[in-house]
């Protein structure tokens, strides 16, 4: 499992590698006539993020995006190709924890259908129970409803395997 630190962690070496002179790099026309030093930019596109990681606190999604294509275009401007596994771990992380958001979406739901669902339907013959976000909870053969799980388990009924996220 790819985690945070870690890349902040690669980033930092690419930058302290640059800010050394360890580390070639080839400006394009466009960066030659900045004043700024690569490692500069660097530590200023991941400064915020890492922080923030090695404090403990939240960094969002939609921050470690910008990180991402900020990365990217630093990659592209200065020919650095040390940089890219850094992007390459940072992808697949950002990727993992999109992954793991809507894993927990769907358990959420389900949570909610245990506790208070607005409804559920159930289908007598097999005597499944579909929450209402279920695609089978207005199914032809879902015609029994009840106001709670516990009534529909007093039954002999079951949550569906995509209602159990499954």
């Amino acid at each position: 499992m790819i985690k945070l630190s870690d890349i902040c962690m690669e980033i930092a070496a690419v930058v302290n590698a640059l800010a050394e002179g360890r580390l070639a790099y080839k400006a394009d026309n466009q960066m030659a006539a900045m004043k700024y030093h690569p490692a500069d930019i660097l530590n200023s596109i991941f400064c915020d993020v890492c922080n923030d990681t090695y404090f403990g606190l939240p960094v969002s999604t939609e921050e470690l995006k910008k990180m991402l294509e900020n990365l990217k275009k630093f990659k592209t401007v200065f020919c650095i190709k040390e940089i890219s596994d850094a992007i390459s771990h940072l992808s697949k992380y950002i990727h993992q924890r999109e992954a793991d958001t809507h894993a927990c979406e769907g358990k959420e739901d389900l949570a909610t259908a245990n506790k208070q669902p607005s409804e559920l339907h159930g289908n007598p013959e097999t005597k499944t129970l579909h929450g209402p976000s279920c695609k089978y909870f207005n199914a032809k053969g879902s015609t029994e409803k009840f106001a709670s799980m516990d009534q529909a388990v007093k039954k002999g009924y079951k949550l569906c395997s995509i209602c159990q996220g499954k």
